[in-house]
């Protein structure tokens, strides 16, 4: 595993980021490169046009590999979108080999196997299959049961599953960029890996990315998942709403929700800001004030709506915190509403598990935005070992239309680049 490379491709509404990372033995990848394009041809997750989502994945993983001075053959690529959903299954198996019925690897796999055999809708794909929790005979609550004697193995095993043609498409375009789907991960599962430590899965903490065109949210408990959903509400919208209410352009809307955006109208100043007038005819004064009250009720709808889910789906075991993350978590008084929408402690959530070789590198990727597309490299480093073991197996190959990357990137880089804007 040592010095392998590994590269995780996130397919967010806005943008689409390309890492890519060296594995180290016992130790947090390293970065290596990464490539970012504006993304175009999806919207909430879902691909609306497969030649400018194909544009956006080889612009994003070109960048990634000149700086990194590799080629890639296949990332770990994350999904989001209302499609997905989740449930808990069971498996159960008798373990009779004898003399120790000792309960191996094998019976762990099969017990995931049996407990994903569950009939789903013809038009519905298993993306993740994850073991929640094991009973020995009758010992509940075992985490991992390999190596224990026992007659039966029961499993609590949780399935992720999506829109089986928006799998194929995702599937479709990164294919026809080039690379290789090693697998396919939950984008706010990913993110998870990157902004939670094991303290916080064991306490029961809720992880809240808000990203682009969604807001996802995965729930732990006692270390283990226990339930996702999305809201379809993200960072789009509030833009949206500025552009709205200043009359201004998308981009200039975008422009000042990152620099300029509070989510609580008390915390924003008086002082005024420059903003082109949409038809560019000159420029308006605007207060940060105003600006503060267009986004802040947006921002508490979206929170709102994903603590209703949140009681709804789980109003036995709420969690005991909330970690924010997503490109929307940067915004200045965040994390104070979401305390006050949900009830309970609230952090911002920005990934730490990743080696850099400056510190100026390491506080560009050290931003919430980065969460998922680290996380995705997280992963892959922890399962890169079964993906090798599953090498010639992987059900994602052959998924659309293997291409090589197109004729423009050939021409050069920069060449390939001019003619891809």
């Amino acid at each position: 595993m040592k010095n392998e490379i590994i590269a995780g491709l996130d397919l967010g509404s806005t943008k689409t980021v390309c890492m890519i990372a060296k594995m180290k033995e016992n130790a947090a990848p390293e970065l290596e490169g990464i490539g970012i394009s504006k993304t175009k041809g999806f919207k909430n997750g879902i691909v609306t046009s497969i030649d400018e989502a194909t544009e956006s994945i080889i612009l994003a993983v070109s960048e990634a590999e000149r700086e990194a001075n590799v080629k890639l053959t296949g990332a770990f690529v994350g999904i989001t979108g209302s499609h997905i959903k989740g449930e808990s299954s069971k498996g159960m198996i008798s373990v009779t080999r004898a003399p120790t019925r000792e309960i191996t690897e094998e019976d762990v796999s099969q017990i995931i196997d049996q407990a994903a055999s569950v009939k789903i809708p013809a038009d519905r794909e298993i993306i993740q299959k994850i073991s929640q929790s094991f009973t020995v005979d009758d010992h509940i609550g075992i985490k991992n049961p390999v190596g224990l004697d026992g007659n039966r193995l029961e499993g609590n095993i949780y399935i992720i599953t999506g829109a089986e043609s928006v799998v194929q498409n995702i599937c479709k375009v990164v294919n026809r960029a080039g690379l290789e789907v090693k697998e396919i991960i939950l984008q706010s599962l990913a993110s998870s890996y990157s902004v939670l430590d094991q303290d916080e899965k064991e306490l029961s903490c809720a992880v809240i990315d808000v990203g682009g065109g969604t807001t996802d949210c995965v729930i732990f408990n006692e270390g283990q998942i226990k339930d996702v959903f999305t809201v379809a509400l993200g960072g789009i919208d509030i833009t949206n709403d500025i552009s709205i209410g200043l009359a201004i352009t998308r981009a200039d809307a975008e422009t000042i929700k990152t620099t300029n955006g509070v989510a609580r109208s008390e915390l924003a100043g008086n002082e005024v800001v420059k903003v082109q007038k949409f038809n560019r005819s000159g420029e308006q004064l605007v207060e940060k004030r105003a600006i503060a009250s267009i986004i802040a009720p947006r921002v508490e709808e979206i929170l709102g709506l994903v603590n209703r889910k949140l009681r709804y789906t789980n109003s036995e075991t709420l969690p005991s915190a909330v970690v924010l993350t997503g490109g929307a978590a940067k915004m200045v008084g965040i994390d104070g509403l979401a305390e006050r929408i949900f009830g309970i402690p609230v952090r911002i959530g920005s990934p730490n598990t990743i080696e850099v070789s400056t510190e100026e590198e390491r506080e560009k990727i050290r931003v919430p935005s980065y969460a998922s597309a680290i996380g995705l490299l997280i992963y892959g480093m922890m399962n890169q070992d079964t993906n090798h073991k599953k090498k010639g197996s992987n059900k994602y190959k052959g998924m659309g239309t293997r291409e090589s990357k197109p004729w423009i990137l050939k021409l050069g880089n920069k060449m390939g680049d001019w003619l891809l804007k």
